[in-house]
């Protein structure tokens, strides 16, 4: 699995809803931070910041319950359904503190099995957002990602090395300016760059851009290195930004369905499709502690 690393959060977000049944149905008591502090935040300022400190500390500034879950249940915003307004208009300051070393700053493993960090964030939107939902499996629009027959530019990467497995894989050190390590994707609002990736994770990012989930149809094997760029089409309900705040708009710039098409000669195809998705049963806004 490549690690996605995004402007827009701090640790990583694939897409999985394997884990997201224990909201409602596992009986065993998930750990918890020893502190927690919820605070309303009503600045006005749509820049949200979520950051996991070294220290067993996890530190969230302006943030909507709807970035918190999907953080910590590992999934994208199209596969929450039935959640109240205020769940994503509300935003939060939350502080959290666990027993020094007993979490380390780590990426996600795998889909489907969180990191300690998003297990603990399970607990405190649990225990302080009352959050109960349950999992389904729906038939919704999606996306799927086919080769164009003699058109494709995919670029196998020359390491064809499986990349190593995220287990306890600390979070790469900024690399602005610098290569980007192999099997890792880094996405902004209008661009993926990416090394020694499948065609599976470049449609597991191409979900997080298009706020609908991307299958890949292509058949394509190897790993890839990618790099596309595309102008941001505020309509769509992308998840890698927020659309009322300001985002870089390239000059001449393609849209993101001309950009993979032209960049590397694949195809979206509209379909129906089924989609895991987590049913909000019932929430509450937390007391201000």
């Amino acid at each position: 699995m490549s690690r996605f690393l995004s402007f827009a959060i701090a640790f990583s977000l694939v897409g999985s809803l394997s884990t997201a049944a224990s909201v409602a149905q596992s009986q065993t008591k998930k750990p918890a931070f020893d502190v927690t502090s919820v605070k309303p935040n009503h600045s006005g300022d749509l820049r949200a910041r979520m950051e996991i400190q070294p220290s067993g500390g996890f530190a969230a500034t302006n943030v909507s319950l709807r970035m918190l879950i999907t953080n910590a249940y590992q999934l994208f915003n199209y596969q929450i359904v039935k959640a109240p307004d205020w769940v994503e208009k509300d935003r939060w300051d939350v502080a959290a503190k666990a027993e020094e070393g007993t979490i380390r700053p780590s990426l996600a493993r795998s889909p489907g099995v969180p990191s300690e960090t998003q297990v603990l964030l399970q607990a405190l939107i649990e225990d302080r957002f009352k959050l109960k939902a349950h999992k389904e499996t729906r038939a919704l629009a999606v996306y799927n990602l086919v080769a164009m027959k003699g058109r494709v530019k995919m670029k196998l990467s020359p390491d064809q090395t499986p990349p190593p497995p995220l287990d306890n894989a600390d979070i790469p050190q900024p690399y602005w300016g610098g290569g980007i390590p192999h099997g890792n994707v880094m996405q902004g609002p209008s661009n993926i760059q990416a090394t020694g990736i499948t065609v599976a994770e470049l449609a597991r990012s191409l979900s997080l851009a298009l706020g609908r989930q991307v299958l890949d149809r292509t058949m394509l094997k190897g790993l890839y290195d990618v790099s596309l760029e595309w102008m941001p089409d505020i309509s769509q309900p992308m998840d890698i930004y927020d659309p009322t705040l300001p985002f870089p708009r390239y000059t001449g710039a393609p849209s993101i369905y001309t950009a993979i098409e032209e960049g590397v000669g694949l195809r979206l195809v509209s379909a129906k499709g089924p989609v895991d998705v987590l049913v909000i049963d019932s929430v509450q806004a937390p007391t201000e502690n």
